[in-house]
């Protein structure tokens, strides 16, 4: 069934994003004039920026096993809508696969430490991140999604500063993510609209020499597809054990999408003229949009100033 007529209003079945994933295709930046209450940059006071970067992001479907063969639609969503969605499942899968190692790491030597032993486990998988470091806090990706005040841990500096009016203010910086060449990084900004890239080497400066995440390396890789099937893997366990199951009763279960597919689509503006005869519905209502406004607007990601462009 294409849709299902619920009260008054229709609900779009979206089961057949089971049989495909999503991937990342890149990001455009479009730099707007934040209206009072609007977007990122309502509520300002006086004399900060009334510019802030709108950073959008583009994903498509690809069949199920045929990541990069198979791919069709044109989606976008909003950047921090889309990170969010992402580190949430990225934790989840992060957390999944140090377990399995966990439950198949055997530690039974005495002149072992357990601890030693299971990081060995983890390094031997490939799983780094589950290594525990003291003192170590894991990094907020949902946070700094959108354009979010730096935390300062050097207190040495005087942030004080007298503005052209001779009003006296405080320097504050700002994080957030930034387009360029279709990869998504993290950087520092002067203004709380992220539209002024600081000085390099800022971030480093007032946190005692530390790295910023994702400043050299992509949050996301466009290599990357995830699949929207949801596999329950002690179910999956469990039928793989027992092969009396009806396959009839199997046909019949609701399929379950994964989180990130469901909310990511059901956001994204879509354009699904490819896959129109191939999917119930599919929905053009935002063509336009993806494929001639986007290009317009898009502007360049200038590191040693302002952003190049501007749109309504």
């Amino acid at each position: 069934e294409a849709r299902s007529l619920n009260g008054d209003e229709f609900e779009f079945d979206n089961s057949w994003l089971a049989d495909y994933a999503i991937q990342y295709q890149g990001c455009t930046s479009i730099l707007q004039y934040a209206g009072e209450g609007e977007g990122q940059g309502g509520g300002r006071e006086d004399g900060e920026s009334q510019l802030y970067m709108n950073n959008l992001v583009q994903f498509r479907v690809c069949k199920l096993g045929l990541c990069n063969i198979v791919c069709k639609g044109s989606y976008v969503i909003g950047m921090p809508q889309f990170i969010e969605a992402y580190s949430r499942y990225k934790e989840e899968m992060e957390e999944q696969n140090c377990e399995n190692v966990r439950e198949n790491c055997y530690c039974n030597d005495d002149g072992v430490d357990d601890q030693a032993c299971e990081n060995q486990c983890y390094e031997d998988a490939g799983y780094d991140y589950c290594i525990e470091v003291e003192g170590q806090e894991d990094f907020d990706m949902e946070r700094v999604a959108q354009c979010e005040e730096m935390e300062i841990q050097n207190g040495n500096y005087n942030m004080n500063y007298y503005d052209e009016y001779g009003n006296k203010r405080e320097r504050m910086f700002f994080v957030g993510p930034r387009c360029e060449a279709n990869k998504i990084y993290l950087d520092v900004f002067e203004d709380n609209g992220c539209t002024q890239p600081a000085e390099a080497g800022t971030y480093a400066k007032y946190n005692y020499n530390a790295e910023l995440p994702y400043s050299s390396s992509s949050m996301i890789s466009s290599e990357e597809c995830i699949q929207c099937l949801q596999v329950d893997e002690e179910e999956q366990n469990n039928n793989n054990n027992n092969n009396n199951n009806n396959n009839n009763n199997q046909e019949e279960e609701e399929v379950e999408l994964t989180e990130i597919c469901e909310q990511v689509y059901e956001e994204a503006g879509k354009c699904e003229k490819d896959l129109e005869g191939i999917i119930p519905y599919p929905r053009n209502s935002d063509c336009d949009f993806i494929k001639k406004v986007m290009p317009i607007h898009s502007i360049e990601y200038n590191p040693s100033g302002a952003a190049k462009g501007f749109a309504w």
